[in-house]
Order: C-alpha cells, then sequence, then structure tokens
C-alpha cells in the first residue's frame, strides 16, 4: 500500500513525494522497493498487461508541489484520499501526460490551468507496459508558461510543450501514433471516466452508448465498420432521391418534346426559304463585287502607262544636270580655299599683334626702371631721418625709467601685517564660537530625531493599520515583516507593478439598513477569512519575489500571494447571477455580502471570484422560515442569518435534490478588535517623553541664536580689515605695474631703433638697375624685328585671297546659265508627275472601292460550296444582280407566308434534347451506383452485425449476472434497425421487484441506481475490452452503504481476473470491512497543503485507518 504526502526538503521548501524520497537517478532503489512490496503481497507480482501504467510522476503538477512518484499495480488500482488532496490530479496527469485533450478532463480549455500555483511549469513522466515483447514506453511531457507581451502591450500567457519517448524528443504527432496502436481512447466514457464527466455519462443516450462500447471494445474494425455502414446507407439514400429527381425531370421534359415537334418543323420549312433568298442576295453583292474588281484593274493598268512617260523625261533631266553638278564642285572647292585663306590672313594679323603688344610691355618696363634709378637719392635720406626719431624714443623713455621708485614704501608692508594678525585672532574666536554652535546644533538634531521617532510610535499605535497588524501578527506569525518587506521595496524597482495587501489593510465595513456594524464586520470576517492576509500582485515575477520572501519568513503556508489579472486602474462593475437582494425581498432578504463592503476595485474583484461575496445574502429572521420555499424557487446557495451561516447542497446528478447546512458564524476577531492596555500605558508614557524633549530641545536653540549674533559681529570686523588690506595690495600693485611699463617702453624703443637701422641702404641697388635697363633694351629691338616679319606675312596672305575671289566669280555665272536650262525641263516633268498622281489616285479609289465592297461582302454574305459554284455559273452566263435580287424577294415572301409563332422553337427543342440525353445517362449511373451500394451494405452488414450481436450477447449475459449479484434485474439490447444510425444499445433495469423493466435513462431512475447501473456495465465490459487501464472517478459517491459493498464486490471480482486491463478507482472513502486480494493496488493521495501540518514524512496504512 502506498501514500503521498507533501514533505519539505533541505532548502525550506516544500515538494511532494511518495513515501520514499524519489531520487530521479537511483534506479537501483526504486527496483528494490517494488520488489519488497511483491514479497509483502505474499506472491510475485502479476505481469502488466500491454499499454497499462507501470509509474507516473509529475512535478508541479496542480496540487503536486515539486516532484511526486505514483507505483500503480496491474490490476485494480484504488485511489483513496479525502476531498481536495489530490485524487483528481492523478486522473489529469494521466490524460495530460499521454496527450489527452484539456477538454476531456471537463475542468479547464486551457493546459496553462494545470501549472501549480506560483509555478512557471510542470512535466509528467508516465511508464506504459510493452507486456514483455520489448522495453516500456516513458513518455515524458514538459509544459512551459511563458508570458509575453502583444503588439498593444497587453500580457498574454502562452505555453510550450516538449515531448520525450525513451529519453530521445519527439512530437505530439508521434505520442499520438502510440496511443493509438496501445489502445487507449481518453475521450470514450466507457474507458476514461473523469470526476467532471460521470453526470455526463449518465446523460449519454443509447445511441451514444453503442458507439463509446464499440470503441471500448478495443477492435477499431467495428466501429469503423459501423461508421462505414451509417455512410453507404446515407449515400444510397441520397443515391435513390437524386435518381427519382432525374427519371422524373426526363419524362416531363419528353412530353414537352412531342408537343413542340409540329412547329419545329414549320419553323424548319422558313428558315430553308429565308437561306435560299439569303444565297441569292449573297450571289448578286458577290457579283457586283467582281464587277468593282475589273474596274480596279482597268486603273491600274492606266497608272503603269503614265509611270513609264514620267520615267522617260526623268532620264532626260538626270543628262542636263550632270554638268550642274560639275560646276557645283568646282564652285564648293574655291570657296574652300577662300576660306582657308581668310583664316590664314587672320593667323598673322593675330601674330603681329601679339609681337606688337610685347613690344608696348617691355617699353613700359623701360619707363619704371628709370624711374626707380631716379628715386634712390630721396630714399637714403628718409632712411637716415628715421634711424634719428628711433634714437631719440630710446632716450627719453630711459629717462622716465630712471626717474620711477624701486619698490613700494615699508610702511604699506608694516600696516598689511597688522591688519593679518587681527583678523587671524578673530577667526580663531569665530572658530571658537562655531565649534560650541555645531555641538549645540548637533545635541538638538539628536533631541529632533528623539521626539520624532516618539511621535512617529505614537502614530503608529494610534493608526489603524498598526492594529490590524499587530491582530493578524497573532494569527499569522511573521506578517509583520513580510509587511515591512513590501513597503520598503515599493519603490526601489523591487517589484515590476503594484503590490496590495494584506486584503485586511485594504477594505472597510460599513454598516447596512438592519446591519449594525458589530454584526457587518462578522459577516465579512466570516466569509473572508481565508483571504484577510493575503497580498495581491498583477504579475508573475512579483509573485515569485514574494512568495520566496514569505517561505524565508515562514508564512509561505498561512499567507496567500495571489496573482491577479484584473487592471486596478479599471472600476469594477458589481454581478449579481442571482439578482439582486430587492429581486429576493420576499423570502427577507435585505442585502448582499458585498454592499457592506468598501475596497479598490482589484480587491473588489478578488473577494468575487474567491469568496462569492455577491453571492452570499443577508436574510432576518423571516428568511429562515422561507427556506424551504427560498430554496426551490431561487438559485440562491449561501444566505446568512443573525449568527448562523445557512448552505443549499445541491446534487451533482440531479439538480432537484438539494439540501441545507447550518452552521455557526465566529465572532470577529481581527476586523472588530480593539488595541489592548499594554499599548494604552505605552503611549501615556511616550507622551509624558516627548514633552520633556521639547522643553529641553527649546532652551538649547535659545542658546544657540545667541552664539549666532556673536559670530555675525566677528564677521563683519573681519570684513572691514581684509577690505583694508585689500586696498594696501592695490597701492602696491599700481607702483610695481608703473615700473614695469616703463622697462618695457624702453626694450620696445631698442628693438624699433634696430629694425630702422637694419634696413638695406639704397645706394648698393644701382648697379643691379643699370644692368636690367641695358637688358630691356635688347629685348625692344629684337620685337621691332618680329612686328616687321609678320607685317609682310599678312601682305602676301591678302593678295592670294583676291585671286581667289576673282576665279570664283567666273564658275558662279556659268552655273546660272546651266540652271536656267535645267529649270525649263522641270516645269515639263512637273506636268507629267501630276498626271501620274491624278492616275493613282484613281486607282485607290477604285481598288479601295472594290475592298470595300469585298469585305461587306465577305462579312454579312460569306460564300460557301455551292455558293461559289453558282457565282462562276452566273459570271458565265453574265446573269445580272439586280435579277438575282428579284428571285431573293421572291423567296422571302413565299417565307412570310409560313406562319411560325415561336421564334425561339429550335434552340429549345435542341437544348431539350441533349438535357434528355444528359438525363438518361445519370439515371443509368445512379441506377449502377444504387445497386453498387446494395451490394456493399450486404457485405459489411454480413460481416459486422453476427459480431456485433455476440458481443452485446457476451455484454448482457455479464450485465444480468452482475444485477443478480446484487438482488436486482438488468439486461441489455441490441435495437436494429433499418437506418444504422438508429442502432443502439439499451440498458434495462429493475431495482424493486414490484416495478417492471425500465430503461435506462438520465431523468427517470435516481443518481444512485443511475451509479449502479454505470459501474456495472463497466464492470460487464471488462472481460471483452482489449483496453490497457480503464479510469473511474468517484462513482461510488451517490450509492447507498448496500450496493457500494456489492458494487465493489463485483468490481475486485471482474478486475482482478485473467486477461482484464488495468483499473482505477477513486474515491474519497471505502466503507469498512471490504475484502482486498493480493490484485488489489491501494494509493492513498494526502498531498493537499491544508493538511501538511501533523502528517509524518513517511507513513504507513496502520498511521492513517488505525
Amino acid at each position: 500500500m502506498r501514500g503521498i504526502k507533501r514533505e519539505r526538503s533541505d532548502d525550506g521548501e516544500l515538494r511532494e513525494s511518495g513515501c520514499e524520497s524519489y531520487d530521479p537517478g537511483n534506479v537501483e532503489e526504486d527496483k528494490e522497493l517494488a520488489s519488497a512490496e511483491g514479497d509483502d503481497a505474499g506472491s510475485s507480482p502479476a505481469l502488466f498487461a500491454k499499454g497499462s501504467v507501470k509509474l507516473v510522476k509529475v512535478h508541479d503538477f496542480m496540487t503536486y508541489n515539486g516532484t511526486v512518484v505514483i507505483r500503480p499495480g496491474p490490476r485494480l488500482n484504488l485511489v483513496l484520499g479525502p476531498n481536495g488532496t489530490g485524487k483528481s490530479s492523478l486522473v489529469c496527469a494521466l490524460c495530460l501526460g499521454l496527450n489527452g485533450s484539456p477538454k476531456t478532463l471537463g475542468r479547464a480549455d486551457d493546459i496553462k490551468a494545470f501549472v501549480r500555483r506560483g509555478a512557471h511549469s510542470f512535466w509528467t513522466e508516465i511508464t506504459l507496459s510493452s507486456g514483455c515483447e520489448e522495453r516500456d514506453h516513458v513518455v515524458k511531457r514538459t509544459v512551459t508558461v511563458r508570458t509575453e507581451r502583444d503588439a498593444n502591450g497587453e500580457r498574454r500567457e502562452r505555453f510550450e510543450s516538449k515531448w520525450k519517448i525513451n529519453g530521445v524528443d519527439t512530437t505530439s504527432k508521434d505520442v499520438d501514433k502510440l496511443i493509438r496502436q496501445l489502445k487507449i481512447q481518453f475521450d470514450n466514457l466507457c474507458q476514461f471516466l473523469p470526476q467532471d464527466k460521470v453526470a455526463e455519462f449518465a446523460k449519454m443516450d443509447q445511441y451514444e452508448l453503442l458507439g463509446a462500447t464499440l470503441k471500448a471494445v478495443g477492435d477499431a474494425s467495428m466501429h469503423e465498420q459501423h461508421q462505414l455502414l451509417i455512410r453507404l446507407r446515407k449515400e444510397e439514400k441520397q443515391q435513390i432521391a437524386d435518381l427519382a429527381t432525374a427519371t422524373s425531370r426526363m419524362q416531363k421534359l419528353e412530353a414537352e418534346q412531342e408537343r413542340q415537334r409540329r412547329d419545329f418543323e414549320r419553323f424548319q420549312q422558313r428558315e430553308k426559304l429565308l437561306a435560299e433568298a439569303r444565297a441569292l442576295l449573297c450571289q448578286a453583292k458577290w457579283l457586283e463585287v467582281v464587277a468593282k474588281g475589273k474596274a480596279a484593274e482597268s486603273a491600274k493598268q492606266r497608272l503603269l502607262s503614265k509611270r513609264e512617260a514620267l520615267k522617260a523625261l526623268e532620264d532626260q533631266q538626270e543628262e542636263q544636270t550632270r554638268p550642274i553638278r560639275e560646276r557645283e564642285e568646282a564652285v564648293k572647292e574655291l570657296r574652300q580655299r577662300k576660306i582657308a585663306a581668310e583664316r590664314e590672313a587672320r593667323d598673322a594679323d593675330a601674330r603681329m599683334r601679339r609681337t606688337g603688344d610685347e613690344l608696348n610691355k617691355r617699353d613700359n618696363d623701360m619707363t619704371v626702371l628709370a624711374d626707380e634709378l631716379t628715386s634712390l637719392d630721396q630714399q637714403g635720406k628718409e632712411r637716415a631721418a628715421q634711424i634719428t626719431v628711433a634714437q631719440q624714443k630710446v632716450e627719453r623713455a630711459k629717462a622716465e625709467l630712471a626717474q620711477a621708485p624701486q619698490r613700494p614704501p615699508q610702511e604699506l608692508y608694516d600696516r598689511i601685517n597688522e591688519l593679518r594678525g587681527l583678523t587671524q585672532s578673530s577667526a580663531r574666536e569665530s572658530s571658537e564660537i562655531e565649534a560650541n554652535q555645531n555641538d549645540l546644533t548637533l545635541h538638538i538634531q539628536a533631541l529632533q530625531e528623539q521626539i520624532g521617532r516618539v511621535r512617529g510610535r505614537l502614530d503608529m499605535l494610534n493608526s489603524r493599520k498598526h492594529q490590524m497588524l499587530q491582530r493578524l501578527g497573532k494569527h499569522h506569525r511573521n506578517i509583520g515583516q513580510l509587511h515591512s518587506f513590501v513597503e520598503q521595496h515599493r519603490t526601489d524597482g523591487t517589484f515590476q507593478g503594484p503590490v496590495f495587501g494584506p486584503v485586511a489593510l485594504e477594505l472597510s465595513v460599513k454598516a447596512a439598513r438592519g446591519v449594525p456594524s458589530h454584526v457587518a464586520l462578522q459577516y465579512v470576517e466570516n466569509a473572508c477569512w481565508s483571504l484577510l492576509a493575503s497580498y495581491i500582485v498583477t504579475n508573475i515575477h512579483d509573485e515569485s519575489t514574494l512568495i520566496e520572501e514569505a517561505k524565508r519568513l515562514g508564512v509561505a503556508s498561512s499567507v496567500k500571494i495571489i496573482c491577479s489579472d484584473y487592471d486596478p486602474n479599471q472600476p469594477y462593475v458589481m454581478q449579481h447571477p442571482a439578482g439582486p437582494a430587492c429581486h429576493h425581498a420576499r423570502y427577507g432578504i435585505i442585502h448582499t455580502l458585498d454592499e457592506l463592503i468598501e475596497a479598490a476595485p482589484i480587491f473588489v474583484d478578488l473577494l468575487t471570484k474567491m469568496c462569492k461575496t455577491n453571492l452570499c445574502y443577508i436574510g432576518t429572521s423571516e428568511t429562515i422560515g422561507l427556506m424551504e420555499t427560498l430554496v426551490q424557487e431561487t438559485p440562491i446557495n449561501t444566505v446568512i442569518v443573525g449568527a448562523s451561516h445557512m448552505s443549499v447542497v445541491r446534487s451533482l446528478y440531479n439538480d432537484n435534490v438539494r439540501s441545507i447546512d447550518f452552521g455557526e458564524l465566529y465572532p470577529a476577531k481581527l476586523l472588530g478588535a480593539g488595541g489592548g492596555s499594554e499599548e494604552d500605558g505605552e503611549k501615556a508614557k511616550l507622551q509624558e517623553e516627548g514633552d520633556t524633549l521639547i522643553q529641553e530641545c527649546d532652551e538649547l536653540q535659545a542658546k544657540a541664536e545667541q552664539l549666532v549674533q556673536q559670530l555675525q559681529q566677528k564677521e563683519q570686523e573681519r570684513k572691514r580689515w581684509q577690505a583694508e588690506v585689500i586696498n594696501l595690495h592695490a597701492q602696491q600693485q599700481a607702483i610695481v605695474e608703473k615700473r614695469t611699463a616703463l622697462i618695457a617702453a624702453v626694450k620696445i624703443a631698442e628693438r624699433q631703433l634696430c629694425a630702422k637701422e637694419a634696413l638695406p641702404d639704397p645706394e648698393q641697388r644701382r648697379p643691379v638697375l643699370r644692368c636690367a635697363i641695358e637688358d630691356t633694351i635688347a629685348e625692344i629691338a629684337a620685337l621691332t624685328r618680329g612686328v616687321l616679319t609678320a607685317a609682310q606675312d599678312l601682305w602676301a596672305v591678302h593678295r592670294n585671297l583676291e585671286v581667289l575671289e576673282l576665279r570664283l566669280s567666273e564658275a558662279g555665272a556659268q552655273l546660272s546659265a546651266l540652271r536656267a536650262i535645267r529649270d525649263q525641263h522641270e516645269k515639263d516633268l512637273q506636268a507629267a508627275r501630276t498626271v501620274v498622281i491624278t492616275a493613282e489616285d484613281a486607282f485607290k479609289s477604285a481598288q479601295n472601292e472594290f475592298r470595300r465592297a469585298k469585305d461587306n461582302a465577305a462579312e454579312h454574305f460569306p460564300l460557301s460550296d455551292s455558293d461559289k459554284e453558282e457565282l462562276r455559273r452566273h459570271e458565265a452566263e453574265k446573269t445580272q444582280p439586280s435579277t438575282l435580287r428579284s428571285l431573293a424577294e421572291e423567296k422571302s415572301v413565299q417565307a412570310e407566308q409560313v406562319v411560325c409563332n415561336n421564334q425561339n422553337v429550335v434552340n429549345e427543342f435542341s437544348k431539350r434534347q441533349a438535357e434528355i440525353a444528359h438525363l438518361g445517362e445519370s439515371v443509368k449511373q445512379h441506377e449502377e451506383r444504387c445497386q453498387e451500394l446494395r451490394t456493399r451494405i450486404d457485405e459489411v452488414q454480413g460481416v459486422w452485425l453476427p459480431g456485433l450481436r455476440k458481443m452485446v450477447s457476451a455484454i448482457n449475459a455479464s450485465f444480468s449476472n452482475n444485477f443478480k449479484e446484487i438482488g436486482c434485474a438488468g439486461e441489455v439490447r441490441l435495437h436494429e434497425d433499418e437506418d444504422f444510425e438508429k442502432f443502439a444499445i439499451q440498458i434495462l433495469v429493475q431495482f424493486r421487484a414490484h416495478e417492471d423493466m425500465q430503461l435506462l435513462t438520465g431523468t427517470r431512475q435516481s443518481g444512485g441506481e443511475r451509479s449502479v447501473s454505470t459501474i456495472l456495465y463497466l464492470i460487464a465490459l471488462q472481460g471483452i475490452t482489449e483496453t490497457p487501464f480503464r479510469v473511474v472517478d468517484e462513482i461510488n459517491q451517490g450509492m447507498d452503504p448496500l450496493n457500494e459493498r456489492k458494487v465493489y464486490k463485483q468490481l475486485v471480482a471482474a478486475s482482478t481476473e485473467e486477461h482484464t486491463p488495468q483499473c482505477f478507482l477513486l474515491t474519497p472513502k471505502l466503507l469498512p470491512g471490504l475484502a482486498y486480494t493480493r490484485d488489489i493496488h491501494t494509493l492513498i493521495i494526502y498531498s493537499s497543503s491544508e493538511m501538511e501540518e501533523g502528517l509524518p514524512a513517511t507513513f504507513t496504512t496502520d498511521d492513517i485507518c488505525g
């Protein structure tokens, strides 16, 4: 026998484990423990069937804190434990750990809800037996929850699942494939019946029961054959309906076709006459086209003859144009030679101008040199005068420097030293006064700090918050330290969001009509007692921070840290699902509990969700007498009247079955208590101490003010003496600066004299200027000779240019005479061209008319082969188009005489004929498909129905026998029908001898009778199903003790036979004195934080059961 309990690890955190401490790496210890269990049973344990559960490990899953190890047995496993200890957590772990859907459990749609509060991930590891064929299948799933922010900045929680099979990373599809191979069906209530799905199984109709039974048998082919028969029968009905529709439509169309046949024939006769008229018109039109084609050919021949005459004139003109071109080439050559000569003349003129400019420049340079040579005498006189002035300036500066004093007088230095001595003496006296002042200031500050501490302690003792923390500390040790931690780190960045709490400090209770203040405090404290010491955070990080601090202080088990997703800045809109109190006034209801509470919206949201304050109603003494009526007529579940608390208990299986539990309210301990006599004495003592400290502080401040006045007098004396010292220093500085300025003036005058004397003597430049003048004269002579040479070249070029102009004039006269002769011939040629253009226009007009006529005829009167033959005949006989038009008019008159009212008769007749052919083919296909479906249905039904009847017969035999064992009658029947969807399994039961066999439904039998029928039906399936394990959660809760004992006996007998699947029966309690065999394995779940204290880390069945 095994138990599961929460235990504390070395690091102070709580975790859950089996009776033995679990080490993930200690495989040998696990094997030894399993062997020891087998020895205690008296024989070797039975072999696990293929797909049965051998080991379950979970970590931080739902109620399990830390790592939990559960080892079930191969046959019947009784999972025991009080409500809230984690039995259903084992069921959820089996489902989710093998990739079952969370919706199957009926608890939550999102897998994030199965992570233990305060944790961010969980993992499960389930070992499935391979039936000794190969190594066992170890399926591990790790789920991690992460908080992210979307594009709008809102927090979103997302989870990630990772899978492993035998330690190898895999996907959920591979896990699904393995589960299907082992025939595990979590969506089948006949195999997997969690606590929240028991009522759903009872509501299952007879058709759903057949489907669930076929799946639970383990042979997937029977269920697939049933579904195939349903699909085939539906398709057969559809094919028969389509066949009847097509046949009716085809017959209707054939009758309509016969009615319109005469109109169709008359329309064909009329169309034939119209076609003959159109053919004659077409032939007439094409005869006109042929005539226009011949006219276009004649215009073409005339155009060709005119073009030949124009060609002869153009050749003659070419002979006369050749001498003109020769003369034009000669004129062109002369013009080019003239242009070249003009360019050469311009170049010669430019060369002459450049040489003249250079000559003028050299002449100017010569003038400048001569002027400079003349000015050398004047420059020498100016240099001597400047040197004399600089020498006089130096002598004046030295004379002023000799008259200035060497240093300031000694009287100034003596007075400065005297004033410095007076200042230092005054400073020493001020230092002594400041030291005394600092001592007084420190003493005053110490007194003020002490006064502040006394006042703070008085304010704290007088504050409601302190009193509330004192009272909370009596029930929750160290909560004051936890609150100090929150206040200390509220604004230093430790928390990422706001932190609220404890709840008792943040809410206030108000009196209401008929509810005095002390009564309101009692009501609120009793309803919200579990949350009064709780803290509220808005993100997971802050939740983890507070939980770690609470564990460190040892208050994690009593103080709850709640992470709320409610926005603290949003107002809360209160809802009353059972209606506001005024709607139930006739029952004496006067208020709802939430009307007595004033708090921030986030606290109202928490109390509404967790304490159901909006569902708790407050009544009067009148309500007690009307309680039965109120329970029947309203959905109200909780009512408080005076010091009593009444709760309505409704049956899980039948909402009409209700009972009322009465309880007494405890007096208010937290919200209504006072401060205490000890605190009153402390406040009086602190008040007296504060008055004494204030009086002493006032006396010291008066002394400090006297010292400040003395310091100010000393400071004024020092300022006067310092001002006099500054004045004396200024006089010394003026004397020193004046002597320094005179020394600088002497140095500047000497430097200026040296600069004047360093300038070169102008007489030294006279030989250089004379040499430059001689060189310039030589360059002027050379340039003059160049100008003469350029003038001679320019005269020669102008002479050649005049000769070329005379030759060009002669050639131009000859060219003009030849052009006059050519222009006369050009007039004759132009006349010939005009004649050709006229002929071309006539040809184009005839050709365009021919083409238009031909295109029009081809578009509106296309020729058939017979029309072409007739056209050739008419052309040979030279028939006129007017004759053919007359014949066409006669045919049209004959066609008009044929009466046909329906112009669309041909289209309708043809379309209808095509549709009749298509429907005939469709009817043939439907008949063939119906025959195929009937044959296929007979084949599948011949295989499926005998097996189904045999299965139902076996279930009926076991079910009937099970009911006989408990003194009742039961029968399982197969309801057969032509429609395979209406095949069903009907369960008939008889619990009383005077009643007939009745069909088991969700409304006819009581909850206990349905529970007995359900478990006995599942027991009947035990021997014929191939499923590896079956889970049934709290099916015995609605049974009376007699039936429960009988059903337990049947379950044990059925579950411990050979070749029966492993079974998990979960229940919070069992009757005493039940028989246990070696095939029964008991698992005691004891994993709730509320039950931790007082239970040892390891225990046995005797420790719990006595």
